[in-house]
């Protein structure tokens, strides 16, 4: 059976290209920006309660300048009934596995798992991180980015240690 790449836009990840890494005082004003967010991967499936949408094989997630790549891409939605009886969906965060790369205009990140909290502006990365940048690369187990308030922080396994390279 021949894989075959389908194409999914779906208005669903307001945060996925908040910037996420494009600098702090960018990130809180695109947070809310929303968007439309293009997703390719060879396989769709969501599950019977419309709680999740599966996207596997050779993901690939582009809103703006951001683009994620991965393994595999799970979407999680929270769904509420209208006045009129009608369900709406709004994703509520995000799970990408395997060869996970967020690319901005400035900044590579790269690691094993990323899970964004859509509510928290909340972005976690694990698993051999590495965030690279023009003038710096950091490599930790995890990268956790808390986009509305800017702050960043890598943090290394028990008993291991961030490595940073910086140019001038």
């Amino acid at each position: 059976m021949a894989k075959t790449k389908t194409l999914h836009r779906l208005i669903l990840i307001p945060a996925l290209a908040c910037g996420l890494l494009s600098g702090a005082a960018s990130m809180p004003a695109a947070a809310g920006n929303g968007g439309k967010v293009d997703i390719t991967s060879d396989a769709l499936a969501f599950t019977g309660d419309g709680k999740r949408a599966v996207f596997t094989g050779h993901v690939r997630a582009r809103r703006k300048d951001t683009t994620l790549t991965a393994d595999k891409l799970v979407v999680f939605f929270r769904v509420r009934k209208t006045k009129d009886g009608e369900e709406k969906r709004k994703a509520s965060h995000f799970v990408a596995t395997g060869k996970v790369k967020i690319i901005t205009s400035d900044q590579t990140v790269t690691g094993q798992r990323a899970e964004m909290d859509l509510a928290k502006d909340l972005l976690t990365v694990t698993g051999n991180v590495r965030v690279t940048g023009r003038d710096a690369t950091v490599r930790a187990q995890k990268f956790i980015h808390d986009i509305r308030r800017g702050v960043s922080k890598m943090i290394a396994e028990t008993g291991g240690r961030v490595h940073g390279v910086f140019s001038e």
